[in-house]
């Protein structure tokens, strides 16, 4: 859709309204980027090391004044040319600068929701949904071009330790048993309040992608939401209790993987924090403090620590190459069909290994010193069982989680017992291509 003149003018005068003002709007602006996301002023090298307070620092001011009078800009030359036209060497230089400093989408979508809404306050008398429109034209114009120049960067951050108190635990878990009598009605707004801050973020979620039924009605949103609520009031609990966060290894793994795989990054939770907090302010007004701000945060962020200590990148090794729903089929319906005679067909997948590598049968070390006929050996037979559901588990998690998640324990005990042995990759790979099934 083409960028009318009356876009065009919608944003040039409201920006010539705001500009005897821009010093003031400017610092607007930027505080409400970091309240909703605080790590964001460690974008911003001036920002960093520095004794001036924000609302002093003059190269803060500047910088937002460049937002706005480039988005400005940036509508006139959509009038004009139909597109954003940015030097060559500026748009290098601000590409290079913004990857270098760590900016995602995320971010940019966060400084446009700050932009709208700082000019919505500043010209009351001038906004409509037209003008929110057009500003929001220029600047996504604006920041294509910049994108252009830049180089995916990813950062995870961690929250700082906090201790916790017994009165943070209780602001917590009192104000959670009222909020849980409207859960699923403040789990959409909670969601909401996120997609508008950030609404690439709707794309995170699988059960949103694709799916037919309207947000307000998606019962996995509302579950979703409720999850977040009570695990962080659980976090509260153990805080106090415990003095961290104690999630099960099968949760926060699978949390992590999850969280890893969609792609959620540090800028995706402080959104998230910022819009339980507000959520939580507006469901609890005459409970609402500082204090129970602070309580809820310090919760989060630990819940959130311990999801981002699993969000590790998967080895290219066990990385999956787009496990299907036919191909889970595939290995769950096989498995069924031979589960009721896994003890005769065991004992057949290591006769056939046999068969070919007879020195594998000394890997074994219930099979060495043996006087049990491999055809009686019960062990075996529970060996190869193990080998079976170990891998239909794995078809399962690549479906579900991207990768194969094994507790630690028992990989490192299977690491160890397999090395101990003299397993070698050829070996596995033996194993791997006999056609038992």
């Amino acid at each position: 859709m083409a960028f009318t003149a009356e876009k065009e003018a919608l944003v040039v005068d409201s920006w010539n309204a705001m500009k005897a003002d821009a010093a003031e709007l400017g610092l607007k602006f930027f505080l409400r980027i970091f309240e909703i996301t605080p790590s964001a002023s460690g974008l911003f090298p001036f920002l960093r090391d520095t004794s001036v307070p924000l609302e002093k620092n003059p190269k803060l001011k500047r910088h937002a004044m460049s937002v706005f009078a480039m988005t400005c800009e940036a509508a006139v030359q959509l009038r004009k040319l139909g597109r954003v036209i940015l030097k060559e060497t500026t748009t290098k230089h601000l590409g290079a600068t913004h990857a270098k400093a760590g900016i995602t989408g995320e971010h940019f979508e966060l400084m446009r929701y700050a932009l709208l809404e700082t000019i919505r306050e500043a010209v009351p008398y001038m906004w409509s949904p037209k003008m929110r429109n057009a500003w929001a034209e220029s600047y996504d114009q604006l920041v294509e071009a910049i994108k252009k120049e830049m180089r995916p960067v990813a950062k995870y951050e961690f929250a700082p330790e906090a201790r916790y108190t017994k009165e943070e635990e209780s602001l917590v878990v009192e104000s959670w048993d009222i909020i849980k009598q409207d859960a699923a009605n403040l789990g959409l707004k909670f969601f909401m309040r996120i997609f508008e801050i950030a609404p690439s973020s709707s794309g995170l979620f699988s059960f949103l992608r694709n799916s037919d039924v309207p947000i307000a009605q998606n019962p996995k949103l509302k579950r979703h939401a409720m999850t977040v609520f009570s695990m962080t009031c659980d976090s509260a609990v153990q805080l106090q209790r415990i003095g961290k966060v104690i999630v099960r290894d099968t949760t926060v793994r699978k949390l992590g993987a999850t969280h890893l795989k969609a792609g959620v990054s540090n800028e995706h939770f402080e959104v998230m924090k910022y819009a339980l907090l507000e959520t939580i302010k507006e469901a609890v007004p005459h409970m609402w403090s500082d204090n129970m701000r602070e309580a809820w945060g310090k919760a989060y962020d630990k819940l959130v620590a311990a999801i981002k200590i699993e969000m590790k990148p998967i080895p290219r090794s066990l990385q999956a190459t787009g496990f299907t729903d036919a191909e889970e089929d595939f290995v769950l319906g096989s498995w069924n069909a031979m589960k009721e005679n896994a003890a005769t067909l065991g004992l057949n997948f290591f006769m056939k290994i046999f068969e070919i590598a007879p020195s594998a049968s000394s890997l074994f070390s219930f099979l060495r010193d043996s006087r049990v006929s491999l055809a009686q050996n019960p062990k075996l037979r529970r060996h190869a069982m193990a080998v079976f559901s170990m891998t239909c588990d794995s078809a399962v998690q690549l479906h579900t989680l991207g990768k194969v998640m094994v507790k630690d324990t028992t990989l490192t005990k299977l690491g160890q017992v397999h090395s101990m042995a003299g397993i070698t990759q050829e070996h596995f790979e033996v194993t791997m291509k006999l056609p038992y099934i």
